[in-house]
């Protein structure tokens, strides 16, 4: 929506498109009328852009049949549109709450269903056995609030959850997990995530879209591992570690361009973690500091 600004908007339009042209010499500019609205196309054999306005409203497209789609629907107000479907509104009230200034939106449900015919059955067994297949939508909302610019995803996932999905929530970081983060941090990120069921969801995935040759050899290759090492890896270091977790990039003192990122879980037991790390250092094969 351009606002007052659709004078400038037209301008803006008429001077990007007089640069384009002179570096693609091989589209064709064109005009046509629908629903009383003048379309303006550029064109060349394989690609088409196009665009119009609707009052103060500015509409860009590049398949034809989708921009009058859309056309149509907005010169008409014909029913039902996006802003009339459930998952749309629930996916936008609860990652912009009313204060985006950009908003970014993918149904994920009907992604799948179009896509689904033409998937490998071994990718059908993946995203069923981490649980991305009750995925329902995405958002992406940008706003400004003073002096920061906030991004807020929200991604919607009907109970009950399965694979993955089950295995990891965003919570907020308790006031202990933050302290760890120094103030002059770049990027943190706080999140819970069951090791174990984590674990269990990766791997059943695998196992449920790898050849079975191929499953053999990760089981075997956990169970080279362990023998060599003396732990279970599930039993042992997995079921380890908690549930919380916190990454933070953030410039190091000396100087240079890149962050340094630092990754912190806690503890469910010490003691055992402990044992596993003495276990892998033995075999003299990582560096284990």
């Amino acid at each position: 929506d351009t606002g007052a600004y659709r004078e400038r908007a037209e301008k803006l339009l008429a001077k990007a498109k007089e640069e384009f042209m002179k570096e693609n010499v091989s589209f064709q500019e064109s005009t046509y009328d629908l629903k009383g609205y003048s379309v303006n196309v550029l064109a060349e054999k394989d690609a088409a852009f196009r665009w119009t306005f609707i009052g103060n409203t500015l509409l860009l497209g590049l398949g034809q049949a989708a921009f009058e789609e859309a056309l149509t629907a907005a010169s008409s107000g014909r029913d039902p549109c996006l802003a009339d479907d459930p998952q749309f509104t629930k996916v936008r009230s609860e990652a912009g709450k009313g204060k985006e200034d950009l908003f970014f939106y993918v149904n994920v449900y009907e992604l799948y269903a179009k896509y689904e015919p033409n998937l490998p059955e071994e990718a059908i067994r993946a995203l069923s056995g981490l649980g991305l297949r009750e995925l329902r939508g995405v958002g992406l909302a940008v706003g400004v609030e003073g002096d920061d610019v906030v991004d807020s995803i929200y991604v919607l996932a009907p109970e009950p959850r399965q694979g993955i999905l089950k295995a990891i929530s965003l919570a907020p970081a308790p006031p202990r997990d933050l302290s760890l983060v120094p103030r002059d941090a770049v990027a943190v990120d706080y999140f819970h995530l069951d090791p174990s069921q984590a674990w269990d969801d990766v791997l059943g995935a695998v196992r449920a879209a790898a050849p079975a040759e191929e499953s053999k050899n990760v089981d075997e290759a956990i169970a080279g591992v362990e023998e060599e090492t003396g732990i279970r890896v599930r039993e042992d270091l997995v079921a380890s570690l908690g549930s919380g977790w916190v990454a933070y990039s953030a410039f190091p003192e000396a100087g240079g361009i890149y962050p340094d990122s630092v990754t912190s879980v806690e503890l469910k037991d010490q003691a055992l973690f402990e044992k596993c790390v003495e276990a892998i250092r033995a075999q003299g094969k990582w560096k284990v500091g």
